[in-house]
């Protein structure tokens, strides 16, 4: 029984470890001047992004409708934040969690997956 209770302690502790968020400088180092496709966890929209090292952003969204916008990005903390000028009339700050090799989660509800890295 302790064996037992022992590998679930593990694989909860495993668990806690790869859904931790990512901290300034792991946003920096795997997801800045990368092509990133990314998509609405319990939505419909879809599309593209590029956080450029000079603190730009460009998006691309390609479902339900097409569209693409300019802006720029910066981290808060350990929070990626993105302002677009036409998109969204507000900033939004969001947790980064890894879910997998090149896949991650938000906490305002996206996953994305780094499609190229390096510009």
């Amino acid at each position: 029984m302790r064996l037992v209770l022992g590998f679930l302690a593990l694989g909860i502790a495993f668990n806690c470890v790869a859904k931790a968020e990512m901290s300034a400088e792991d946003i920096k180092n795997r997801l800045i001047g990368s092509e990133i496709a990314w998509w609405e966890l319990h939505g419909q929209q879809s599309g593209g992004l590029m956080l450029l090292p000079d603190g730009t952003a460009h998006i691309s969204v390609g479902q339900p409708e097409t569209a693409t916008d300019n802006g720029r990005w910066s981290i808060e903390g350990n929070q990626l934040c993105t302002e677009w000028s036409a998109l969204r009339d507000s900033r939004k700050c969001y947790l980064v969690l890894p879910a997998s090799a090149d896949v991650y989660t938000t906490s305002g509800g996206h996953a994305f997956k780094i499609v190229f890295a390096g510009v």
